[in-house]
């Protein structure tokens, strides 16, 4: 999956430009699972791509999405969400959801819970590790599309 950004510029009556630029998080590769998301956070969740989950241990059939930067919280990392667009789910709402558990990812589209990064340290370990020791290739992909000409 990926998001297409189309930019029109330049536009006049007769001629005008258009930018495409696509953005992947799952480049290669990739392994899928499908789960209920269950949101038990005391607010509403904005799911989109690229949301870390863990397991629900209450249900290992569903997933929750991890919100908190903390070492704890960030050790349970399953996957990574495979979504299109944004949906805001209720506080003890649930929505379907495939989620990524291993693969290629481009590590500046995922999205992060709190000041969390890729270089968080969880435990003896940084979040890239994690990733790493789930079954995750994780690259840091850089555009270089040129839209000044």
């Amino acid at each position: 999956m990926g998001q297409v950004k189309r930019i029109l510029r330049g536009g006049t009556r007769n001629q005008s430009t258009a930018d495409y630029q696509r953005e992947n998080l799952f480049i290669y590769d990739n392994r899928y699972y499908e789960a209920t998301l269950i949101n038990k956070e005391v607010a509403d969740l904005t799911l989109e791509e690229g949301i870390l989950v863990k397991r629900d241990l209450t249900d290992p059939t569903r997933v929750e999405a991890i919100v908190s930067d903390t070492e704890a919280e960030l050790q349970k990392v399953v996957g990574v969400v495979s979504f299109r667009g944004e949906q805001v789910i209720a506080q003890n709402g649930t929505v379907n959801v495939t989620f990524c558990y291993k693969g290629d990812l481009d590590v500046n589209l995922l999205v992060y819970p709190g000041a969390a990064t890729i270089n968080t340290v969880v435990g003896d370990k940084i979040l890239k590790d994690v990733l790493t020791d789930l079954g995750f290739s994780v690259h840091n992909v850089t555009e270089n599309t040129n839209f000044d000409n």
